[in-house]
């Protein structure tokens, strides 16, 4: 489903526009999505991702593209190989759609840039890039941010894994410039056999793109406050254990305590042990047995991997005065062939969102009305984010979706049941972890224990 059939190359710039038919007599919003994958898979091409529904049922222009990935995008050992190639892939995608938009129908004064997981992270550099922030005018997170802790790697750390790669591949006995045209020489197909075995390539701060960390550059206030849509799943961290525990469909509640610390420490590379046992006893809350330690592992990774760093960028993109919305996804889709106990994983609201359930394994024999009245309801508010800034309509549509407020830390609810304001926010023990992480990039070397990035 999130894999890609076609064989992956590094000519790969290509960028797929749906217009509707027939063409809009008045200009319409453009929508541009970047696909998620960790920066080392992924594709514009997923038939989970086919913009021709979004644009035919809401009269909106739909956009997607490829960029480089893994270390053919983002390789960085400066001078030869500066890093962030597939950002600048992005961009160089976002122009285009800016310039020629016009002749498609489309109005680039409407111009939204949404992307999941490692796309919404993507999205999240270009906010805080300064080069970025004039080509569109809306922003949609989905269940990922800058903030997120291997979204990006510091320039030491970027270099480390250039160089662990070089070694890996028999790039050996070379200074940094000698060893780029070393793996230049190396076949395409070399570097993604690694991919699984260590970390992988990611965005870096270059004094170029990314003048500076992206925690840096949003408190500084380096965002353009536009009007911002951001959101997660029910259930964020249920992908990463079955990753690193090796979950079944059955043994999913058989977890110790002991194993509760161990799958935290692995997954949480930026906390020292003191503060993986701190935040397991915060969050546990004297809870005992299987079950409750399962609860609570999966509550942790998911508030430190996508929840926390979403309401750190929501809160301070409101605080910088822009329109912010903030959502959590809590429909699990009726033909998902994951195990039931990973609830609502990461990634469910994307078929909602394309309105491609059918493309899932089964579901298109699956899907109820509730779930085909879901995804025009998740289209609907997408649509309107792109033409009003806001998800109910310029007009108001009759549902109550307040602002994001950064102490209220409101999400609203998007599902079968009845639209509403979470009554208790998926935030809410976020300012338990915060403190418990000293200096994250100091630490990031750790973060060869989790292989490839769990960004996806």
């Amino acid at each position: 489903m999130w894999t890609p059939k076609t064989p992956q190359s590094e000519d790969c710039l290509f960028l797929n526009v749906w217009v509707p038919h027939p063409r809009p007599p008045a200009p319409v919003p453009v929508l541009v999505w970047i696909h998620g994958g960790g920066f080392f898979v992924g594709a514009a091409s997923l038939e989970l991702q086919d913009g021709r529904f979004l644009a035919a049922t809401e009269n909106v222009i739909v956009a997607s593209m490829n960029y480089r990935l893994g270390a053919l995008g983002f390789l960085s050992l400066p001078p030869a190989a500066p890093g962030n190639a597939g950002l600048w892939d992005q961009r160089l995608a976002l122009r285009w759609l800016r310039d020629n938009m016009a002749t498609f129908g489309g109005d680039p004064a409407r111009l939204m840039l949404f992307g999941q997981s490692a796309g919404a992270a993507s999205v999240g550099f270009h906010l805080l890039s300064p080069g970025s922030r004039p080509l569109f005018t809306r922003a949609a997170l989905q269940s990922g941010a800058t903030t997120f802790p291997l979204a990006w790697f510091s320039p030491e750390m970027a270099k480390e894994i250039g160089r662990a790669l070089g070694r890996d591949l028999g790039c050996t006995d070379f200074n940094d410039t000698a060893l780029v045209g070393c793996l230049q020489g190396k076949e395409p197909g070399d570097f993604g056999k690694r991919i699984m075995s260590m970390p992988g390539s990611v965005p870096t701060v270059d004094g170029d793109f990314l003048p500076d960390e992206p925690l840096r550059l949003l408190e500084a206030g380096h965002s353009q406050p536009i009007p911002l849509l951001a959101g997660v799943t029910a259930n964020e961290g249920s992908y990463l254990i079955i990753n690193v525990l090796n979950f079944t469909r059955v043994n999913a509640s058989h977890v110790s305590w002991e194993e509760l610390l161990e799958v935290l420490r692995v997954t949480m590379p930026g906390l020292p042990w003191e503060g993986v046992q701190a935040a397991a006893e915060r969050y546990n809350q004297k809870g005992q047995g299987s079950a409750w330690y399962h609860r609570t592992m999966a509550h942790i990774i998911s508030d430190y991997h996508v929840v926390c760093p979403i309401a750190k960028t929501a809160g301070q993109m409101a605080e910088a005065g822009g329109p912010v919305y903030a959502y959590t996804f809590t429909h699990r889709p009726s033909g998902l062939s994951s195990p039931k106990w990973m609830g609502v994983p990461h990634g469910s609201e994307v078929p909602y969102l394309f309105g491609t359930l059918a493309s899932m394994g089964g579901a298109n024999h699956t899907h109820t009305e509730a779930e085909v009245a879901l995804s025009r309801r998740v289209m609907r508010y997408w649509a309107e984010f792109a033409r009003s800034g806001n998800p109910t309509g310029a007009g108001g549509s009759g549902e109550q979706w307040p602002r994001y407020n950064a102490t209220e830390k409101n999400f609203f609810r998007v599902g079968t049941e009845p639209p509403q304001v979470e009554g208790t926010s998926p935030a809410r023990l976020c300012g338990i972890l915060t403190p418990l992480v000293p200096d994250y990039q100091r630490l990031k070397g750790e973060c060869h224990n989790l292989g490839h990035n769990p960004v996806q």
